[in-house]
């Protein structure tokens, strides 16, 4: 038989890798054979034998990144710091657990036998605790006025009844419609924030007009430094009202700018203003 020319073989397409058949984890190693999911541990696929020195690694999330700087697993082999350095950082830390609780105990011990040391301490931890209690739980006090005036007022019914504490008295102005107005003051700068307010006539609430908005004027030297409004309901049942812009007032204007009508008087009574600032 003769010689028969040499045919060039087609080349053979590379074959396309299949999916994975495992959910990828990070830092997985997927084969670039046949495109198999290994875990990070192994050298070869575990579907075609092929090496993975040369496998894909899939990527780690930012935040599993994040909190391998505190994982306490085993490290790689080789990774690991040296048996010196592990045994010093060992002793350094139990050094300073044992520092602390020296001195724990020693404070203890002083807290104890010391008067002076333990209210000292007391003092400094009911201080801290007033701190939190005042920047989450608000503390109110009450404010007592001084001085009382009032621009009207009907006799028997002057403007220092409205702070007596003392339900079944009331200040009274004869005209609602003229806006009549209570000014009190105080011995100190107060932080009004809060009040508790009866309207009416006392055990007769419908025989005077009743305030339904009230002005504040808040003044310190002579010189006004704020203003708020309060509406209040028609009801006899006390009602706590809160207001702003009272920081530092010796003085209040309280003006009765719209009242609740009464049929039986022109006129417009106030039982009781209890107000409270912030301490």
């Amino acid at each position: 038989m003769t010689p028969q020319a040499s045919v060039p073989r087609r080349p053979t397409a590379p074959a396309t890798p299949s999916p994975p058949s495992r959910v990828l984890q990070p830092d997985d190693l997927i084969c670039g054979d046949c495109g198999e999911g290994n875990p990070p541990t192994r050298r070869f696929c575990s579907r075609c034998g092929s090496s993975l020195q040369t496998a894909t690694v899939v990527p780690t999330p930012w935040w599993r990144q994040f909190l391998k700087r505190f994982d306490r697993t085993a490290r790689p082999v080789g990774s690991r710091p040296s048996r010196f350095k592990a045994r010093t950082l060992r002793g350094v830390s139990t050094a300073v657990r044992r520092a602390l609780l020296v001195g724990v105990l020693i404070l203890a011990l002083l807290y104890a036998v010391i008067p002076s040391m333990r209210s000292l301490v007391n003092g400094a931890v009911l201080g801290i605790k007033d701190r939190v209690e005042a920047l989450f739980v608000p503390q109110y006090a009450p404010v007592r006025p001084t001085s009382f005036s009032a621009t009207a007022e009907i006799p028997d019914h002057p403007p220092e009844l409205a702070f007596d504490l003392i339900t079944n008295t009331f200040w009274a102005a004869p005209n609602a419609a003229a806006e009549p107005t209570l000014v009190v003051g105080f011995d100190r700068p107060t932080r009004l924030v809060r009040a508790i307010v009866r309207v009416g006539g006392g055990e007769d609430f419908q025989a005077f007009g009743r305030p339904e908005t009230l002005h504040l004027v808040y003044s310190a030297g002579g010189t006004t430094i704020g203003t708020s409004d309060v509406v209040l309901n028609d009801t006899p049942e006390a009602q706590e009202v809160m207001f702003s812009g009272g920081d530092g007032a010796t003085s209040v204007e309280i003006h009765v700018v719209s009242v609740y009508r009464s049929v039986q008087s022109p006129g417009v009574a106030l039982s009781e203003i209890e107000l409270f600032e912030r301490r």
